[in-house]
């Protein structure tokens, strides 16, 4: 989704955040808050 050549500028520009996941160049990722800040991540198939 996102590789090295990706700055965060031009990911925060283009990503749209849903409500637990972000949608960014076609892709969804979804989210969940596990406490102590960590974040559970899933990639939709």
């Amino acid at each position: 989704m996102i590789d090295n050549n990706t700055s965060v500028e031009e990911f925060y520009k283009n990503a749209k955040e849903g409500n637990g996941s972000v949608t960014y160049k076609g892709q969804t990722i979804y989210y969940k808050a596990k406490g102590n800040n960590q974040y559970q991540v899933t990639t939709a198939k």
